[in-house]
């Protein structure tokens, strides 16, 4: 409550002004005439106290850039992505380097399959599995000739329908 008096007082009073000044605006035009010292008033003594509080205004923050915490973030983001974009190149390459192990083990394997194929396709081979499954070798080839058709046997009657309702027998498979 003292704060808001004082302020209020402060508002209404004139501005208090050092010696020099006052002395200086109360001058006459003249330079020849000698300053008037000026008594102080009650009012003004007052003021100069000590018990008295002054209201101070809390100071005005000017926005200034902060470059220092600024650039030491941007740098830890910097070095942020190039550790993990190093890391997701490391993992790259050992998966290529998996894939190109493997590619090597299925070539050899490959070529390991080709020879084999080629061994049992051999005449020898083939040969040897046939005698084995009991197969034995062709004779040499003959061409028969074919009837000419003075020569084919006559046709032989179509079944009657007597025969085709026969019962049927049973076959046996063995």
């Amino acid at each position: 409550m003292t704060a808001a008096r004082t302020l209020s007082a402060r508002r209404s009073a004139p501005a208090k002004a050092s010696a020099p000044a006052k002395a200086r605006r109360s001058a006459p035009a003249k330079a020849s005439a000698p300053a008037k010292a000026v008594a102080p008033t009650p009012r003004t003594a007052r003021r100069t106290s000590a018990t008295d509080l002054q209201v101070v205004s809390p100071p005005v923050r000017q926005a200034r850039s902060r470059p220092v915490p600024v650039a030491a973030f941007g740098l830890f983001l910097l070095l942020a992505t190039a550790v993990g974009l190093q890391a997701r190149q490391v993992a790259g390459q050992e998966h290529l380097d998996t894939l190109r192990a493997r590619m090597r083990e299925a070539t050899t394997h490959q070529v390991e399959l080709r020879s084999a194929v080629a061994e049992a396709e051999s005449p020898a081979k083939v040969l040897e599995a046939a005698k084995a499954l009991g197969m034995i070798e062709p004779g040499a080839a003959v061409a028969v000739p074919a009837p000419s058709p003075r020569q084919l046997p006559a046709p032989t009657p179509a079944p009657t329908v007597a025969t085709a309702t026969a019962p049927a027998t049973k076959v046996e498979q063995g």
